[in-house]
């Protein structure tokens, strides 16, 4: 059976207000890093419990705009999780060729 891999954008509390200067969507997501986290580790969880196998993919606020503007995306939670699906994948695929 195969486990199916989930990206999870992931932050770090250092670059919080920076991602919050560059998002789109900056009013969909909690002032407080801390509320963020708390949201976070819980989807983690309950994606967990379906059965799924997550992968915290960061989400650097340097890179991730321009990897959005190379493609046409705005800087939002859809293109995030495409953004940590696409890595979390490939990150899934490599480790299992060795």
């Amino acid at each position: 059976m195969e486990i199916l891999v989930v990206g999870i954008p992931w932050y770090r509390r250092e670059d919080w207000e920076e991602l919050r200067s560059v998002l789109s969507d900056t009013r969909a997501l909690p002032v407080s890093y801390g509320v963020w986290l708390r949201a976070a580790e819980n989807v983690v969880d309950q994606t967990e419990k379906k059965g799924y196998r997550t992968i915290k993919v960061h989400i650097d606020p340097k890179v991730f705009p321009k990897w959005c503007q190379s493609r046409g995306l705005r800087a939002d939670a859809k293109a995030r999780r495409q953004y940590a699906n696409i890595l979390a994948k490939l990150g899934a695929q490599l480790a299992t060729r060795h």
